[in-house]
């Protein structure tokens, strides 16, 4: 490479100090063998060259198989990535090297790159790990008992919601409580004293009736509960303080209205988005979708007090008791419908209301988004497109990949309590899910008064 710039500098030189020609004829030479041995080095025949591997497909810790040309013996100097992910090699001689499938790689290309040469080889099918265990409420048996992750005890924990420091909030409807879970497990409760009723204020006097519904609102600083025993929605800060923002404690009907003035029946589920705050309820009781704006003014987002199932924009869709609700990534809120079995999504600008997966009829089945079935569907996640639900009644975790197919990701479809990897896991009806920042989910285990936490490696 030095003797190629020298060649491209050598008659600028000629001009300014007027070299000899034999001078002039040596340089060049040495030029035209310098370049030769840099174009050499790196020919197509001095590459790695990938022929075959084995196998094509596996989970994290598969053992692969690299056979091809140009290789090293020495490890050192070769770099093996698995979509884009570093993968440790083990094994190598100039025409084989064997490498392992790291954690969480994905599918994707093989690249390979030896003593600074690179190439890429064959798609690698990364088949995801789904390992279900107890993070808190080891015990079956209901209760209110705050505590480490094994003393702790839940009563038909329902919606989970997570701040910026990874710690849990749940609402645990028959306790009438939110509880905060620490990132190591431990429990304590965050507001409500555990008698069903309504009272705003301290968190100790706080009083709800069964809540449901609970979302974190980042950006201000506050959760927001679907309070469905009183009809209204509720608002808590970081200390646990409680506010009412809309709807009237213990009156139950549907009125597009500022604040107190406004009604709801049953609301069961809470999204916020954006800066103002905007605030979408699943508003269960009248079969419909409502919008709290930034000023506390209620209105109706999406369906209408006539309950069904239809598609459409904004009030000509239809629901079916719709029960959790949230924001993915990319500008959709997806809801699950559950008297109708299905996940709808709603476009936000637009308001228009489409079936992202399920028949419609009750049951189980994964494939396709228009041909898979849910039993009563209640919690669920979304983003970039990929939708993870709580899948209540079939007892399983599932998979969206939304335009594209419909997995199971954990559960056996037993209403049962076991830890395990995948399908040999047991849920008795799932109710919320939520995703921390290192990728691990948790989920409100209702039946089984537990919060589980799933990792997908």
């Amino acid at each position: 490479m030095v003797f190629c710039i020298f060649m491209v500098l050598l008659p600028l030189a000629m001009r300014q100090y007027m070299i000899n020609l034999p001078l002039i004829c040596f340089f060049l030479a040495i030029v035209v063998y310098g370049c030769k041995k840099d174009d050499d080095n790196d020919s197509p025949s001095n590459l790695p060259f990938i022929t075959s591997m084995q196998p094509l497909s596996g989970a994290k810790g598969t053992i692969v198989t690299l056979k091809g040309s140009n290789f090293s013996n020495d490890i050192s100097l070769i770099n093996v990535y698995v979509n884009g992910k570093y993968a440790d090699v083990i094994a190598a001689s100039a025409s084989e090297i064997q490498f392992e499938i790291p954690a969480g790689a994905g599918s994707g290309l093989i690249s390979l790159v030896v003593a600074g040469k690179g190439t890429s080889g064959p798609l690698f099918n990364f088949i995801y790990t789904v390992t279900v265990s107890v993070f808190s409420g080891y015990s079956l048996i209901p209760g209110n008992i705050d505590g480490n992750p094994t003393t702790a005890r839940f009563n038909a924990p329902a919606g989970i919601a997570i701040d910026q420091n990874n710690n849990l909030y749940v609402a645990d409807e028959l306790n009438h409580t939110i509880r905060k879970i620490t990132p190591v497990g431990n429990v304590s409760t965050f507001a409500g004293n555990g008698i069903a009723g309504h009272q705003d204020g301290l968190p100790g006097i706080a009083r709800f009736n069964q809540p449901v519904g609970i979302t974190f609102d980042a950006t201000n600083g506050f959760f927001y509960v679907a309070d469905k025993g009183n009809h209204c929605i509720r608002k808590i800060n970081l200390a646990g303080d409680v506010f009412t923002v809309a709807g009237i404690p213990g009156v139950p009907g549907y009125v597009d209205a500022p604040g107190f003035s406004a009604r709801f029946q049953s609301p069961a589920g809470v999204a916020v988005e954006g800066e103002l705050a905007s605030v979408y309820i699943t508003d269960q009781g009248n079969h419909c979708i409502r919008k709290l704006d930034d000023v506390g003014v209620v209105t109706t987002f999406a369906g209408s007090t006539i309950a069904g199932l239809q598609d459409g924009v904004g009030g000509a869709a239809k629901f079916l008791t719709p029960e959790a609700i949230t924001w993915d990534t990319t500008g959709y809120l997806y809801v699950t419908d559950v008297a109708n079995h299905n996940i709808r999504r709603i476009t936000k600008t637009s308001r228009l209301v489409s079936t992202a997966a399920g028949s419609g009829a009750d049951g189980y089945q994964d494939g396709s988004p228009a041909q898979s079935m849910f039993s009563q569907p209640h919690g669920l996640m979304a983003e970039n497109n990929t939708v993870i639900v709580c899948d209540t009644y079939n007892n399983r975790i599932r998979q969206i990949i939304y335009g594209s197919s419909v997995t199971t990701l954990s559960g056996d479809g037993s209403a049962a309590f076991s830890d395990g990897i995948g399908l040999l896991a047991k849920f008795n009806k799932p109710g919320g899910i939520v995703k921390d920042k290192n990728g691990n989910y948790f989920i409100t285990d209702t039946g089984n008064n537990a919060v589980r936490r799933m990792i997908v490696d």
